[in-house]
């Protein structure tokens, strides 16, 4: 008996992950520029929300869309670009949730909002799909944004791993 509902709640989570991506891209529509995110973007978006909640923090900052990022997208062009470009993608997301992990700890809510930062990169993610003509916003247009932002903790971590926007832009662009 257990078995059959260990099943079914496979299949209706998944079920409910499916249509909350589908929203998720649907509100994307409304929000940026009537680009949608793409499945993986979206799946990316939901999972930095989890990362915030798990970690106890009360907004979804870069870093968690980075990490995410990094942790849904083990193949397509976003980790593409940064193995081209020599990026060590697993030390890379230690140190991002090494920063993660001097965020304050808030009580856990599942009202947790986008950071500004986090927000214009959303944004800035559609601008780029734009330049690249593309009909979706996807994991390597956010990756852009996210290395657009100078404001970010990120920062001195990209530095390290010699990460910069034009870097990454030329290589999307010679791969299109």
């Amino acid at each position: 008996m257990r078995k059959g509902y260990a099943a079914s709640f496979k299949v209706g989570k998944t079920k409910v992950l499916t249509a909350l991506l589908k929203g998720w891209s649907n509100l994307s529509k409304l929000l940026y520029s009537g680009k949608e995110f793409s499945m993986q973007t979206s799946a990316v978006i939901l999972a930095s929300r989890e990362e915030a909640f798990n970690r106890g923090n009360d907004a979804i900052n870069v870093e968690h869309l980075l990490l995410a990022l990094l942790l849904k997208s083990e193949k397509g062009k976003a980790i593409e670009i940064l193995n081209k470009l020599n990026c060590n993608v697993k030390a890379l997301q230690r140190q991002i949730e090494e920063e993660l992990d001097k965020f304050p700890q808030k009580e856990k809510t599942s009202n947790i909002p986008f950071t500004t930062d986090a927000t214009a990169a959303l944004k800035s993610a559609s601008s780029i799909a734009d330049e690249f003509q593309s009909k979706e916003i996807e994991n390597e247009h956010l990756l852009l944004a996210i290395l657009k932002s100078e404001t970010s903790l990120l920062v001195p971590i990209f530095r390290r791993f010699n990460l910069t926007y034009h870097n990454c832009y030329n290589q999307l662009k010679s791969s299109v």
